[in-house]
């Protein structure tokens, strides 16, 4: 009895003295290379995440350098909405979170490639490199969709709702994304509603803005229906439409002048 007792106690020991498992600390980015264009006069915020998967927290250091200098650009980093200073710093992650990183480039009227990286170690351990690649130009790129339809003016009751549309073609094989803003003059009679119809679906009418991917190649009837609620009256309706990555340069419009009657 006494033998079984020491062995018991020895087996006790040996397991108390035994630290617990650790799972060691891994993250992933969500891309580890990043290619934008756009214009020079226009900021661009490159965008990555770091998702630390385990329930092992740590402290991650990071290295920003750039590899093709343009003179006039400048660059700032944030990390989770902080902004860094310097060109190394570091910030803490915990157990099964994520952070997000946006490196901004300011190109700051000067056309040209720049090109950096930003390195990322736990440690000794490399969590791995992102690469960013910017090109901008004092001439943006031609848009890669085009409207049929640019100005509409017609007239009905004031009764009636009339829809008016201008065909939207993606030019481009690949999808691109497209932002719409409906604007409405401060003159148009005050009952009169508004709906605007994209690829997607027909909007609520208090919906005045909207981001969605386009298919390459797709083309649709974009469109605006004008609801007089029998009120007369001459009102403008103008919706702009432009890829994100490139507002001031490719934005095309599609101007509404309606009479109700």
């Amino acid at each position: 009895m006494k033998k079984i007792l020491f062995v018991l106690a020895v087996v006790s020991t040996f397991f108390m003295g035994c630290d617990p498992e650790v799972t060691p600390f891994a993250a992933t980015f969500s891309t580890n290379s990043i290619t934008e264009t756009g214009s020079a006069t226009a900021n661009k915020a490159m965008t990555t995440v770091l998702t630390n998967a385990t329930s092992t927290s740590g402290s991650v250091s990071w290295s920003f350098s750039e590899s093709n200098t343009v003179t006039g650009w400048t660059y700032s980093i944030s990390v989770n909405g902080s902004t860094q200073s310097g060109t190394s710093g570091s910030f803490d992650i915990a157990g099964n979170s994520a952070a997000t990183i946006i490196v901004t480039v300011s190109p700051n009227g000067t056309d040209g490639t720049g090109t950096a990286s930003m390195t990322f170690t736990e440690g000794s351990n490399s969590l791995g490199t992102v690469s960013y690649s910017y090109t901008a130009s004092t001439t943006p790129p031609a848009p890669n969709f085009s409207l049929s339809i640019t100005n509409d003016t017609s007239s009905a009751l004031a009764s009636s709702s009339l829809e008016y549309k201008t065909v939207f073609t993606n030019l481009s094989s690949d999808s691109i994304e497209i932002t719409w803003i409906r604007i409405e003059d401060a003159g148009n009679p005050a009952t009169w509603s508004y709906t605007t119809c994209d690829h997607i679906t027909c909007w609520a009418p208090f919906i005045t803005e909207k981001t969605n991917k386009v298919a390459g190649n797709h083309v649709f009837d974009f469109k605006t229906e004008i609801s007089p609620n029998s009120a007369t009256g001459t009102g403008t309706v103008t919706t702009l439409l432009f890829e994100p990555s490139d507002s001031a340069g490719t934005v095309q419009t599609h101007t509404i002048v309606h009479t109700a009657n």
